[in-house]
């Protein structure tokens, strides 16, 4: 197999399984109040992940640094394959921190890493401090509803509105991502192929995985969690950093909890979550830089 073969099915492997386990993070809040169906989720998540990846994804070229073969079989070795062992690991830690570690024996710079980590690091605190005050407002009004049938009819048109934006942002950020690797016209028809089948194959798994695998999420947790993750997933694009959706969702969902009637999420269970996700991080700088030897 020739390398630029290998780096296509990569990229479009990388896809696949991104895309099926975003379907989840995306509609899951959604799903698990139960006022948006499976089958409407498979629509909205696969129209607008490919809308965002084409409107916004060029913005996310400034984050691609490296892209080589070295970067995508690590990214595809630290993410993809724990995941099929029940390991989820954020693709964007991955991805972004395995350009840095494939190119240290050419002089790459950690600097530029420590200074993604950093807005990371700002960005959960933002999603942390974000949820709890959009928890509050949603407490307070949802207190004041009298009619219940106009009520879920609205808000379900309100949990499918940003389900839409979300899986936007999304597209816009992790796939943007991925697409930016993308070196021919044939990449980039890969990866958007590999999106649709990957979400269409796994769809029903990833949504009952987040939407009823841990806790039952509720409506203010739901419309919190859509509402922080769409804001910050959408200034990172903006600013071309590569934004863990995953990550931004729970800590959502987690700090939700402090302000709502009761916790969906226990602390201990949290921060297992948070420190499985941040080994990525150096598990991906020393797993690029022993694969850079391979060349």
């Amino acid at each position: 197999m020739s390398i630029d073969i290998a780096y296509s099915v990569l990229l479009a492997l990388l896809s696949f399984v991104a895309s099926s386990s975003h379907v989840g993070i995306c509609l899951g809040p959604a799903v698990g109040t139960g006022l948006v169906k499976r089958r409407e989720a498979l629509a909205i998540y696969v129209s607008s992940i490919l809308l965002g990846a084409l409107l916004q994804g060029s913005l996310m070229k400034r984050a691609v640094v490296n892209a080589s073969l070295c970067v995508l079989g690590t990214a595809t070795a630290v993410s993809a394959i724990p995941s099929v062992m029940g390991i989820p690991l954020s693709l964007n830690f991955a991805l972004y921190t395995s350009q840095i570690g494939c190119g240290l024996r050419e002089g790459a710079m950690l600097t530029s890493l420590v200074m993604t980590c950093a807005a990371w690091a700002v960005a959960i605190a933002a999603c942390f401090a974000l949820s709890i005050l959009i928890q509050k407002v949603i407490s307070e009004r949802l207190s004041k509803v009298r009619t219940l049938g106009r009520f879920l009819t609205s808000y379900r048109t309100l949990l499918i509105t940003l389900s839409l934006l979300m899986s936007f942002v999304v597209g816009a950020n992790t796939f943007g991502f991925l697409i930016s690797f993308a070196k021919k016209s044939f990449d980039e028809i890969l990866v958007l192929t590999s999106i649709v089948l990957g979400s269409v194959s796994f769809y029903r798994k990833s949504l009952e995985r987040f939407a009823f695998g841990f806790f039952r999420i509720g409506l203010s947790h739901a419309t919190t969690c859509l509402v922080t993750s769409v804001v910050l997933v959408e200034v990172a694009t903006l600013l071309s950093v590569p934004m863990p959706a995953s990550l931004v969702s729970t800590t959502s969902i987690y700090a939700s909890g402090f302000v709502a009637p009761y916790r969906i999420l226990r602390s201990r269970n949290y921060l297992s979550y948070l420190l499985t996700q941040v080994i990525s991080i150096p598990l991906a700088l020393a797993f690029g830089f022993a694969l850079s030897y391979a060349k």
